[in-house]
């Protein structure tokens, strides 16, 4: 959150969906996360978790602007300090559109957090 800005602009949510999107509820799976994250939770779950090690993530965002690319660099932090190893840049259009493929390891990628 402080990387775009700070509560001025954004607010922690207990959901994937922007609170702000008609339709939206709230997850009881991240009730209990703080807004800061948890890294030290996510190394655990990673380290239970079957997929080969290290866990890629290669992460492109929409943007490049210098608030985006904040907001990326944090998240890869993050990332990194839980046991990931994360690629981040700005994707050149609709990245998941153009190559199948990519979906494909987004949904293989993020599929940790059922681990």
């Amino acid at each position: 959150m402080k990387a775009g800005g700070g509560e001025n602009y954004f607010k922690a949510t207990d959901s994937v969906v922007n609170p702000n999107v008609p339709g939206y509820k709230s997850n009881p799976s991240f009730a209990d996360l703080p807004a800061s994250g948890d890294v030290d939770g996510a190394k655990a779950a990673l380290a239970k978790c079957s997929a080969p090690k290290p866990v890629k993530i290669k992460f492109t965002y929409s943007g490049g602007t210098p608030t985006s690319d904040k907001q990326a660099s944090a998240l890869k932090a993050t990332w990194d300090k839980a046991g990931f190893q994360t690629e981040s840049g700005p994707a050149g259009g609709h990245l998941l559109l153009r190559d199948p493929e990519a979906g494909r390891r987004l949904r293989r990628h993020l599929g940790w957090l059922g681990c």
